[in-house]
C-alpha cells in the first residue's frame, strides 16, 4: 500500500466513525420521551377508580398520575404520544367511567397544573 493510499483510508476511516456516530446521536435525540407502556404502567393503579370499584383513587394512582404527566409533559409530542395511548388503551376497558377519566387530577392535586386534560374524547392532535 502506498503511502497516499493509506493516508486516505485513514480519512475515509475517520470520516465514516464520524459519520456514524452522529448519526447514532441524532437518533436518540428523536427518541420521544415517553411510549405507550410506561404510560399505561403509570395510570394502572387508577383502573379501580376509573372503572368505579373504589370511590377514591389509590395513593399510587395519584403518583402515577403525577408520573404520567412528567413524561408526557416534556413536548408537545410526547403529549400527543401519551394522548394517544391513554385514549386507545381506555377503548380496551369497556367498564371504564368516563366522567371520572377527567377528575382524577383534579382528585389527586397532581400535578398542580397538568399539561392537558384527559377525557376520553380528548383531541390529541390539538395539544400544544
Amino acid at each position: 500500500m502506498h503511502i497516499s493510499s493509506m493516508a486516505s483510508f485513514g480519512t475515509t476511516t475517520t470520516l465514516a466513525c464520524v459519520l456514524l456516530l452522529s448519526t447514532l446521536f441524532t437518533s436518540y435525540a428523536d427518541v420521544p420521551a415517553t411510549n405507550c407502556k410506561d404510560d399505561m404502567n403509570f395510570i394502572a393503579p387508577c383502573l379501580g377508580y376509573l372503572t368505579g370499584k373504589a370511590t377514591t383513587p389509590a395513593s399510587n394512582c395519584c403518583l402515577g398520575m403525577q408520573n404520567f404527566y412528567n413524561a408526557a409533559g416534556k413536548t408537545a409530542e410526547s403529549r400527543k404520544i401519551a394522548c394517544e395511548c391513554f385514549k386507545n388503551e381506555s377503548k380496551g376497558h369497556r367498564d371504564l367511567k368516563p366522567e371520572r377519566v377527567p377528575d382524577l387530577p383534579v382528585f389527586c392535586k397532581r400535578p398542580k397544573s397538568p399539561p392537558f386534560k384527559i377525557s376520553l374524547n380528548m383531541n390529541c392532535s390539538d395539544l400544544r
